[in-house]
């Protein structure tokens, strides 16, 4: 009897949030694309934020949305990596186990 309600319960919940995803994912898909152009470099973000909001607009379907969204992510998570100027390790020598630093 449990199991029922429980399952009664899950599908309730998860029906009241897909709904509520549906009807702001306009909204959801702006919000990420703001946060994600917060992590570009200064001289680019106010254009290409400008741009990823354009081509959002234009994308039917509230799922889609929300996906291309999440998409420009594959632009915006290295150029933010890059500005970190974060070391660069050699993965062949990594994956061979070869120490990359002397050890101490």
């Amino acid at each position: 009897m449990n199991a029922t309600i429980w399952f009664f319960f899950s599908a309730i919940c998860g029906g009241l949030v897909f709904r509520l995803v549906y009807e702001r994912a306009e909204e959801i898909a702006f919000w990420l694309i703001r946060q994600q152009c917060k992590l570009l470099p200064d001289h680019e973000r106010d254009e290409t934020e400008a741009e990823w909001l354009s081509v959002i607009s234009e994308v039917n379907g509230g799922a889609w949305k929300i996906l291309n969204a999440f998409g420009f992510s594959s632009v915006s998570l290295p150029a933010y990596a890059r500005s970190l100027d974060l070391e660069r390790l050699p993965t062949d020598m990594n994956r061979l186990g070869i120490p990359i630093r002397p050890r101490d």
